[in-house]
């Protein structure tokens, strides 16, 4: 996968395992975090594919991110947490901030 935009990565029917859940985003820094939208997820709205989303569930970054820590469930450990309704364009930031996103990977906890 080359270089995409989110809303490119959130339409890409390839790394919907089943009818919801996405491979984590790998950005170009490496930082990696699942993103997801689906009716079991906490994204507005709750469906797996949208032309306009105006939330995202994240969950799981390889690091701590300032730009989604208000949204944290549990702050104290950032990266083995989930963050829902993150603001569209708040991911959007997060995402150029880390250089875009560059491959959809399979992470394992």
């Amino acid at each position: 996968m080359s270089e995409i935009t989110l809303q490119e990565f959130m339409n890409d029917k390839d790394i919907v395992a089943g009818d919801y859940q996405r491979a984590h985003a790998k950005c170009a820094d490496g930082f990696t975090v699942s993103i997801q939208a689906s009716r079991w997820h906490y994204s507005e709205p709750r469906q797996t594919f949208s032309d306009k989303f105006e939330s995202l569930e994240l969950g799981y970054p390889t690091e701590r991110d300032e730009l989604i820590m208000p949204y944290a469930q549990s702050p104290e450990s950032p990266t083995q947490t989930v963050y829902p309704y993150v603001p569209w364009d708040v991911v959007e930031k997060m995402v150029e901030k880390h250089g875009n996103i560059v491959a959809a990977v399979v992470r394992y906890k």
